[in-house]
Formats: structure tokens, C-alpha cells, sequence
């Protein structure tokens, strides 16, 4: 709420104060099958890990009844005209209004990130009971993908037809 006060402060009379919350999963659309599966695979850590924020949330919500909510925020701290809205966003791989090195930016970034969260990510998935050798599998699928991803040509990627699809959550409100 401090960094919503000072947003507030910060524009004049009249003006927005706008918040986008990201979803807490995305939708990747994969031609692969294998690697369709391996990323349904970790789709479930993402579900439980979704279920367990929102218990912490839930529990923080009853110390602090403003907690994680935009709109009550905006109203707390005296926006007017709050306004709420849903946005959907597509990236296609091979969409080529996106510079190609913008793009092999964007899949060296997904394949760090896998990295990153390998060891939680594989943690979670035994805790459901997935087998050490699924759950191997499944990340070395993702990262022969990613590496033929990164080694592809300008025209390979043309024709490989990925998507993700995100959500976010906007709030909007206006200063008084």
C-alpha cells in the first residue's frame, strides 16, 4: 500500500494511478507433443504452488484486511474512479514483428528461469508423489527444446509456432 500512496502522490490532480498484477501461471501452446506434456508436467507445480499462496494470503488477509487487494488499496489511500480489468496477452515465436534477437532474448530467459527453479519445481513435484525419473525426463525434454530453440536460424524459428498466453490483472484509479 506504501508504494500505491506514493504513486498517488506522485501524479496530479486528475490523473491515473495504474497497478498490473501478473497471473500466476501462463499457457504455452507447444506443436511437440513431448514437450506439451513436460510443461503440463510442471503445470501441476505451478497449480500447488498457486494453492499455497493463496493459503498464505487467506491467513495474511485476517491480520491485515487490505492485504494483496488493489481495489480496496486504491480506495484505502483515496483513488477515485477505481476500475478493474483483465488483459490476455499472446507471444508467438514465431511472430516475426519481434526482432529475432528479442525473441532468443526471451527463450534464453524462459530456460534460465527453468533452471532457477529446477530444484523447487522438483521438490514440489515428488511432494505429489511424481517419480524422480518423470520428473528428470520431463526437465531434459524442456531443455533440448530450449537449447534447439536457442541454436535455431531466423528461418527455423519462422516455423516454429509456440505461444504463451498470459494474464494479468489491471487496477485503475484516479486522484482526486
Amino acid at each position: 500500500m506504501i508504494a500505491i500512496e506514493r504513486m498517488k502522490r506522485a501524479v496530479r490532480k486528475g490523473r491515473y494511478v495504474v497497478c498490473i498484477e501478473p497471473a500466476l501461471d501462463s499457457r504455452h501452446f507447444v506443436p511437440d507433443k513431448s514437450v506439451e506434456e513436460a510443461f503440463d508436467t510442471l503445470c501441476q507445480y505451478n497449480v500447488i504452488m498457486s494453492l499455497r499462496r493463496t493459503e498464505a494470503f487467506d491467513n495474511l488477509k485476517q491480520e491485515n484486511p487490505f492485504y494483496y487487494s488493489y481495489p480496496d488499496f486504491f480506495e484505502k489511500v483515496g483513488l477515485a474512479n477505481i476500475r478493474c480489468h483483465g488483459w490476455y496477452s499472446v507471444f508467438t515465436l514465431s511472430d516475426t514483428r519481434f526482432d529475432f534477437m528479442e525473441r532468443k532474448a526471451w527463450i534464453r530467459r524462459r530456460r534460465e528461469l527453468f533452471e532457477k527453479q529446477q530444484p523447487n519445481t522438483t521438490k514440489t513435484l515428488l511432494e505429489l508423489g511424481i517419480e524422480p525419473s518423470k520428473i528428470k525426463e520431463v526437465f531434459q525434454v524442456l531443455f533440448d527444446y530450449f537449447r534447439m530453440l536457442e541454436d535455431a536460424t531466423e528461418e527455423q524459428l519462422s516455423h516454429i509456432h509456440e505461444q504463451e498466453i498470459v494474464s494479468r490483472g489491471i487496477t485503475i484509479g484516479q486522484k482526486k
